[in-house]
C-alpha cells in the first residue's frame, strides 16, 4: 500500500462496538477494548514510524460521551473509550517532542445537522486540530 500511495499524513481513528449491555462481561470488556484501544494502538502504530522520520503528521481519534459521563448501559464502551482518551493523551505528549501532532474529538451528543454537534462543525474542529496543532482535545458537549 505504501508503494502505491504513499506516506499517511493523517490518521483519524473512529471505531466503536455500540451496543446495549448491562451488566458488562469479561468477555464484552475484552471485546470492546479491542476495538476501542487495541485497534487504535495498532492503526496509529502502522503510521508513526513514518511520521516521526519525517518529524510530521497527525493522529485524531473520536471519543463518544461516554468517556466523560459513563454510564453502566454501555459500561464497555464507556471503559474503553475512557481508556481510548487516555491512550490519546499520553501518545500526545510522546509524540510531541517527535514533530507528530495527536489530538482527540469527543462527541458527547447526537450529531445532526442544524445543531451545535452538526457534521460540518465536527469537521471544523478536526481540521482546527490538524492545522493549529494547540490543543489536544476538543469536546461537543
Amino acid at each position: 500500500m505504501k508503494k502505491k500511495y504513499g506516506t499517511i499524513h493523517v490518521l483519524v481513528y473512529n471505531a466503536a462496538v455500540l451496543k446495549d449491555e448491562q451488566p458488562t462481561s469479561p468477555v464484552s470488556l475484552v471485546s470492546n477494548y479491542q476495538v476501542d484501544v487495541a485497534g487504535a494502538l495498532h492503526s496509529a502504530q502502522q503510521v508513526i514510524p513514518d511520521q516521526v522520520s519525517q518529524k510530521e503528521g497527525t493522529i485524531l481519534f473520536t471519543e463518544g460521551g461516554f468517556t466523560l459521563q459513563p454510564t453502566s448501559a454501555f459500561a464497555a464502551l464507556s471503559i474503553g473509550k475512557a481508556v481510548l482518551r487516555t491512550l490519546a493523551l499520553t501518545l500526545a505528549e510522546e509524540l510531541k517532542p517527535k514533530g507528530v501532532f495527536v489530538g482527540t474529538v469527543t462527541i458527547a451528543g447526537t450529531v445532526a445537522s442544524g445543531t451545535y454537534i452538526a457534521p460540518e462543525l465536527i469537521a471544523e474542529k478536526y481540521w482546527e486540530l490538524y492545522e493549529k496543532r494547540e490543543e489536544h482535545e476538543i469536546v461537543f458537549s
